[in-house]
């Protein structure tokens, strides 16, 4: 099986473009392209498991490129809270698959957030850049795992009232997870289940300022913080073929508790008390898929991920490309 789907692998590669009616021709060309290769990267487009996220092709292909972009809108009103908040996070990762189907990569990331809470009083701001490496390997025809690791350097810059500082940050990331998927009458089931750890480690900095004419200046010790989650998903999907590509609409539910959070969950009020919130968050999301070419295909998808938190509000944009070479 390994050895037919190389060979899929390879002609399908060769083939620079699907003709201009959407099938492959009856004979191949001097590329070397197999339109039998061809006819199956287009028709078996998501109906097993991928490896990884990038890899949705049905011919493994030796190399994978992909960029994920994701983009966040947040408001939090809980407890007499008026904070909101923004974030884009950009990935570009590339691997390698090698002859016994384990595939290793690398990647690099770029990230920017931004609040604003208490009228405008407290602001803060963090960008900064990440490297990391993973490892995926199919379990079974329906399952497949991949971890990941991932080292990050943030820049922060912080404002209370008539304060402001700026210090420096480093997040260890670490990522396991686990995706199968079924077959139910006309549509994929596609469960996945996470688990994530993250640490943080921040400089010690001065909040500095003028207040009534008066230099002030207040240290902030440096200090570390810890969070974990486990997280549930279920995708429903369906594929659609067109005349020149395949288009797979899904919707997803999932659960995600955090096992770990920093004072244990509590928040800052209104009022400047410490409350308490829930583990709990649920999420919802719908999107597609399509197949732009034999080796490249993009995903958009939208999300809310606050289910159960009353007064919380996240949504989430994504936009995913993958190339297969």
């Amino acid at each position: 099986m390994l050895a037919r789907r190389a060979a899929l692998a390879q002609g399908a590669v060769n083939c620079p473009e699907w003709a201009r009616d959407g099938r492959a021709n009856d004979a191949g060309d001097d590329t070397g392209c197999d339109p039998y290769a061809a006819e199956q990267a287009q028709s078996g487009f998501g109906q097993s498991v991928p490896v990884t996220p990038g890899r949705e092709f049905t011919a493994p292909t030796r190399w994978n490129l992909w960029f994920d972009g994701r983009a966040l809108d947040t408001s939090d009103e809980r407890h007499g809270l008026d904070t909101d908040g923004s974030g884009s996070y950009f990935t570009l990762g590339a691997d390698r698959r090698y002859g016994n189907d384990v595939v290793v990569g690398a990647m690099v990331s770029y990230e920017r957030n931004e609040s604003d809470g208490f009228d405008g009083n407290l602001h803060q701001e963090t960008d900064g850049y990440g490297i990391g490496a993973y490892v995926a390997q199919p379990l079974s025809q329906r399952w497949a795992m991949d971890a990941s690791v991932v080292y990050s350097w943030l820049s922060n810059d912080s404002r209370i009232a008539v304060l402001d500082g700026s210090y420096d940050s480093s997040r260890v990331s670490l990522a396991l997870n686990a995706t199968g998927q079924y077959q139910s009458g006309e549509f994929m089931l596609r469960p996945k289940f996470t688990l994530s750890y993250s640490h943080y480690d921040n400089d010690a900095y001065q909040l500095a300022g003028v207040v009534f004419d008066t230099p002030v200046a207040l240290e902030v010790a440096r200090d570390s913080f810890d969070n974990g989650s486990i997280e549930g998903l279920l995708e429903v999907s369906r594929n659609f073929h067109t005349a020149r590509s395949v288009v797979i609409p899904y919707g997803e539910i999932g659960a995600n508790y955090a096992f770990i959070r920093p004072q244990d969950g509590g928040i800052l009020t209104s009022d400047l008390r410490l409350a308490s919130t829930s583990a709990w968050l649920g999420s919802a999301r719908v999107g597609a898929r399509a197949l732009v070419s034999q080796a490249m295909f993009v995903e958009a998808s939208a999300g809310y991920l606050s289910l159960g938190q009353s007064d919380n509000d996240v949504w989430e944009f994504r936009l995913f490309l993958s190339w297969a070479f």
